[in-house]
């Protein structure tokens, strides 16, 4: 009853859902973003294994954020995941397409969010030796008190709260006492993780320089894509003038339609620079897809002045 209900209230709400019987031998597979419920309809023995294509890789950052937002622990670290599939002793090409791109981004992530502890004012690092966790008696990694998610990577403590563990994206809810008295806490040095990425890349001859060449290509496609969708939109919003102002003439009888003001078109190059954002394009492509909207933008008021 309780299920039903609740298929009832999504289906209520507009959302889609579908319901599988999953029989012995049979796989179910589900696709990102996708919330997922299962309840077992009688005594049986389950033995759960989570698999996915190598293309997955494009969708953990975002899943990870997800995560983090409410604060359900993960099933693993996919940053520890993301290395140690990377340290494979071979590697073939098409996991390796969407493997060290990944990777690459992973880096740059970690370089942001370094530059901005080190320049909140965070001065006290503490290289963390061990496998797992930040104590040699650790069995697994720690979490972020506030998020959960698991301390790989990087991690911020404090002498006042000792065992008390934040993620970079929740610094401020580590304590009081601020940045100059926070440590930071790192497993690897970006140096090894540069390091880590050419030994990868080297294994399927590739260069770390390559794997920047092909993100630049990609950053500047998807900023032609954002610019094409812009453009539609904006070719759109004066189409609804052109009616508009056909209907408004004719209600009143008017032939000369030159003296009316331009409808304002909505498509800003903010508005577009966020979407590119929250797709997850780079914010330096999102830059350049908003200047180019802009351009675009002023073109076409000009046509229709």
């Amino acid at each position: 009853r309780v299920i039903t209900a609740l298929l009832s209230l999504l289906q209520w709400l507009l959302i889609t859902t579908c319901d599988v019987l999953q029989e012995a031998g049979t796989f179910v597979v589900t696709f990102p973003s996708t919330y997922i419920a299962s309840f077992n309809t009688g005594f049986n023995v389950v033995e759960s294994v989570c698999t996915a294509p190598p293309d997955w890789w494009e969708w953990s950052e975002i899943a990870a954020a997800r995560l983090r937002a409410t604060r359900r622990v993960p099933l693993f670290s996919q940053d520890r995941l993301l290395l140690e599939s990377a340290a494979a002793e071979s590697l073939s090409g098409p996991v390796t397409d969407h493997l060290l791109p990944a990777l690459l981004k992973m880096i740059r992530r970690e370089e942001v969010l370094r530059l901005q502890l080190w320049s909140a004012g965070v001065h006290k690092s503490r290289a963390i030796n061990f496998p797992k966790g930040m104590t040699s008696t650790d069995t697994q990694d720690a979490e972020c008190a506030t998020c959960r998610a698991p301390l790989h990577t990087l991690a911020l403590e404090c002498d006042c709260c000792p065992g008390r563990y934040v993620c970079p994206h929740h610094a401020a809810a580590l304590c009081e006492c601020g940045p100059r008295e926070w440590r930071l806490l790192f497993r690897f040095t970006l140096s090894q993780l540069w390091d880590k990425l050419a030994a990868a890349a080297a294994k399927v001859g590739r260069t770390v320089a390559d794997l920047e060449a092909a993100e630049e290509s990609t950053r500047a496609a998807a900023a032609e894509v954002n610019v094409r969708k812009a453009i539609a939109i904006v070719h759109a919003a004066v189409e609804a003038r052109d009616i508009q102002d056909d209907t408004a003439a004719a209600a009143a009888g008017e032939e000369d339609r030159s003296q009316t003001p331009l409808l304002a078109i909505q498509a800003s190059s903010e508005d577009v620079a966020a979407a590119a954002v929250s797709e997850g394009q780079p914010a330096a492509a999102a830059a350049t897809t908003a200047a180019a909207v802009a351009d675009a933008e002023q073109q076409m008021v000009d046509q229709t002045a």
